[in-house]
């Protein structure tokens, strides 16, 4: 089971990307020797900062630094964006093509008293005023909000961009985390 926890990280690239730390439920394997065999499966496996160490001494330094508590807690990768919608142009009712465009933007947004994240993907040229994929979509109905309302509330532009739910990007997490949901 994957438990996300409220320390995350982003990185100023051209896309920012996001790292949270979560509780996995992998313990690092003592066992294994230091660097001779990969550390698969285990939580620093997964970790932002798994290629900084390469002994148990500089493991030690990192795990404090990161306070991971011996590798419970990595910080994984949570660039994945959950859901159906492409990067890639799409045709309008009227022949006009629109795209999607993730941005550096990011919201912290509690779920079953979990902190999650969820990622603002622009759409250029859309016709939409609300899009069904949005985090915020069933908040909208459910409170009987207008569209205008809802985009008040949350900056989206209504023109058809919205806000994403981000997943782990590694496949072995990110199915955990969808069952889970």
């Amino acid at each position: 089971m994957i438990k996300l926890l409220q320390r995350t990280e982003t990185e100023k690239l051209a896309l920012r990307y996001l790292w949270q730390q979560a509780d996995i439920g992998r313990v690092f394997d003592w066992s294994r020797p230091f660097p001779h065999e990969p550390l698969a499966n285990e939580s620093c496996y997964y970790c932002r900062y798994k290629q900084t160490f390469a002994n148990s001494a500089a493991f030690n330094v990192c795990q404090q630094k990161h306070s991971c508590y011996g590798a419970k807690y990595p910080i994984i990768d949570m660039s994945y964006v959950l859901s159906n919608i492409e990067e890639v142009n799409f045709e309008n009712p009227d022949g006009t093509y629109g795209s999607y465009q993730r941005t550096g933007i990011y919201k912290q947004v509690k779920f079953e008293a979990q902190p999650h994240h969820v990622q603002l993907v622009l759409c250029n040229n859309g016709q939409a005023m609300c899009n069904a994929n949005c985090w915020y979509h069933g908040w909208r109905l459910k409170n009987k909000r207008t569209v205008s309302q809802c985009g008040e509330s949350h900056l989206c532009q209504n023109d058809g961009s919205l806000w994403a739910q981000m997943a782990p990007f590694d496949d072995t997490l990110r199915e955990e985390f969808i069952e889970q949901l």
